[in-house]
């Protein structure tokens, strides 16, 4: 008796556990059917109308296994951190006083906002580019298809909501993102290391000239940098401690991060490396059912590349000088441009934004970050004193 019993929960888990992944690869082959094969005019009547309800629910999804995760794990601690939120908000507000606040790319702002206005007053992700409003009636501008990621624009509608409608809410939006990963950052070396080295860490941070440079735009990079961010701290955490909690929430964040910019979608290769730990058994068994939906919010980048993948965008690249990209998404000018990607982070050129000592530092830092992780992960396997 007892063994048909033991019998028979190893069935139901076997099949809970087959059942899920049927599901997940469901999920994915019905995300690149709808966001691939569709044809190219049903292609743009679905992002345009729907867009901006998929980056609502993910939102939404994402925020709730946050708001777990930080329950969970930071539940009365957070007070210990003041002093590195009080910092945070007081850097920020100094460099929006050294570098005050506007737009800094105007082609690329302007439609960030433009998309904005559209999911604020009709709930769709189209870029209105022209139109006369007269009074009290119906206020119909000519659209054109959104080449830019959704979830910048959708965030700053959100403020739209809450306070009405200015241009200048994204400079907002930049403002409480810079903030956050300046607190992300202080709770990282804090626990790492200690308070004086996570204050430091700060200082040296918004120090950094492309930083400062950046944060008081009205553009999509610092909300990028703090998906970026919150990605690899997660994915610190889940090599730690393995929980599936931060699993789940580092698919959800990957899921934000890749409607953020166009490159993001290189980090689904971090995604692949992690898939043996991820999609263990006693991970899937304890993920929840929305997880494995994951996938189907990724059809609105998927309908981007499809109606430019193959356009043809003029390019600037001096005064006066324009060349034509044939394939403006392709992987490919990553590694094109290593060199001149290398040179520019390099510092020594002072006009790029960056500082040769910095990409120093912050050489010898990851090094000596990397060979910290490898000297605990070996006493971890081989314990100094087996018998404590």
């Amino acid at each position: 008796m007892g063994f048909g019993k033991i019998a028979g929960r190893w069935m139901e888990k076997k099949c809970r556990f087959n059942r899920r992944i049927a599901l997940i690869c469901a999920s994915t082959g019905l995300s690149l059917c709808l966001g691939l094969l569709l044809p190219r005019q049903w292609a743009y009547a679905a992002f345009e109308r729907s867009g901006y309800y998929f980056v609502f629910v993910s939102f939404c999804i994402w925020l709730f296994f946050l708001a777990g995760t930080l329950r969970r794990h930071f539940g009365g601690r957070l007070r210990k951190y003041r002093l590195g939120l009080i910092l945070s908000v007081a850097l920020i507000g100094l460099v929006f006083s050294v570098a005050p606040p506007k737009f800094k790319v105007l082609s690329d702002e302007a439609n960030l906002v433009g998309v904005s206005l559209a999911m604020y007053q009709d709930k769709t992700a189209s870029l209105p580019i022209q139109g006369l409003h007269i009074e009290t009636e119906p206020f119909n501008p000519q659209v054109v298809p959104n080449k830019r990621p959704l979830l910048f624009s959708f965030v700053v509608s959100v403020l739209h909501s809450l306070l009405g409608y200015s241009p200048y809410h994204g400079l907002i939006v930049n403002f409480i993102c810079a903030v956050i990963i300046l607190g992300l950052l202080y709770v990282f070396v804090y626990e790492n290391y200690s308070k004086t080295y996570a204050a430091l860490a700060l200082v040296v941070f918004v120090s950094f000239p492309i930083f400062s440079f950046w944060v008081p735009s009205s553009g999509f990079e610092t909300l990028n940098l703090l998906f970026v961010m919150l990605t690899f701290l997660l994915l610190h955490q889940f090599i730690k401690k393995k929980r599936p909690s931060t699993g789940e929430l580092i698919i959800w964040t990957l899921v934000m991060l890749l409607q953020c910019r166009y490159e993001s979608v290189i980090f689904l290769i971090g995604l692949v490396f992690l898939m043996p730990h991820i999609a263990r058994r006693e991970m899937i068994d304890r993920y929840s059912i929305a997880t494995f939906f994951a996938p189907l919010f990724l059809m609105p980048v998927l309908w981007q590349r499809k109606f430019f993948l193959n356009s043809t965008e003029p390019v600037r690249v001096g005064l006066g000088l324009v060349e034509t990209a044939q394939q403006g998404f392709d992987v490919s000018y990553l590694i094109q441009n290593f060199h001149k990607n290398i040179f520019v982070f390099s510092g020594l050129e002072a006009d790029f934004g960056f500082i040769a000592p910095y990409f120093v530092l912050a050489v010898c830092g990851a090094y000596l970050f990397v060979k910290q992780c490898l000297r605990k992960s070996e006493q971890n396997r081989f314990p100094s004193n087996p018998i404590i």
